[in-house]
């Protein structure tokens, strides 16, 4: 790959201050809250250079769900390559999830997510953002966790679990003892989703697995 060049190397600086500030807007202020001024003063640059790189509204939210999903999944990726212990890999799989769908960036994804029921533009921005991260995310996970592949439609129950139970419960901060009760949420999923690989594997299952399995057609081991 050809080096950039300094001019180049300043743009892409740029770029990436004014993504990385926008996102620390929508963390802090919201999403209804964020204006160009804000995320220009943010990422020390004039609101005229930020127009330059990102001319319209929808650019910019275009640019910055791609730098969220970026972010995301690399930190992801990096988190799960320090697992030493193989055979704890799916309970700390899910812990590293868990603890990611706290982050800065995941929680300005989410703040897109809620904004753009009611905001028509950032509905386009945030349907073709979503599909994109769900196909990167699905590709990742087989990718990291090959053990996994062999278990066909049961991969998909186990992934839609996750995800839909983890970040249900990660927007949900303001329920009484929120913590206590996602913890002993967390650990939960976490013993139904080894359930649905143990069965993926063995064809052993407990009842709600085996009626998935029967109403799907499914074929185990």
């Amino acid at each position: 790959m050809k080096p950039l060049s300094k001019q180049e190397e300043k743009s892409e600086k740029t770029r990436t201050q004014t993504l990385q500030a926008t996102v620390d807007c929508f963390y802090d202020y919201g999403y209804a809250n964020t204006s160009t001024k804000k995320i220009a003063d943010r990422a020390k640059i004039s609101r005229g250079a930020m127009i330059h790189h990102f001319p319209s509204k929808r650019s910019l939210l275009s640019a910055v769900v791609d730098h969220i999903i970026d972010t995301r999944i690399t930190a992801f990726r990096k988190d799960i390559h320090k697992l030493k212990n193989a055979d704890a890999r799916l309970d700390s799989g899910l812990d590293i999830y868990w603890k990611h769908l706290h982050t800065k960036n995941v929680i300005a994804y989410h703040e897109l997510l809620v904004a753009s029921r009611t905001d028509q533009e950032l509905t386009v921005v945030m349907k073709a953002g979503t599909r994109k991260f769900e196909e990167r995310w699905t590709d990742s996970i087989r990718e990291i966790f090959p053990e996994w592949t062999d278990a066909g439609p049961l991969f998909d129950l186990a992934m839609d679990v996750c995800q839909f139970s983890f970040e249900g419960m990660a927007l949900n901060k303001l329920s009484h003892n929120a913590a206590q009760r996602q913890e002993r949420m967390v650990q939960y999923i976490k013993s139904r989703v080894r359930e649905i690989f143990e069965a993926a594997a063995t064809g052993e299952h407990d009842k709600s697995v085996a009626e998935f399995i029967i109403s799907h057609n499914i074929v185990t081991s």
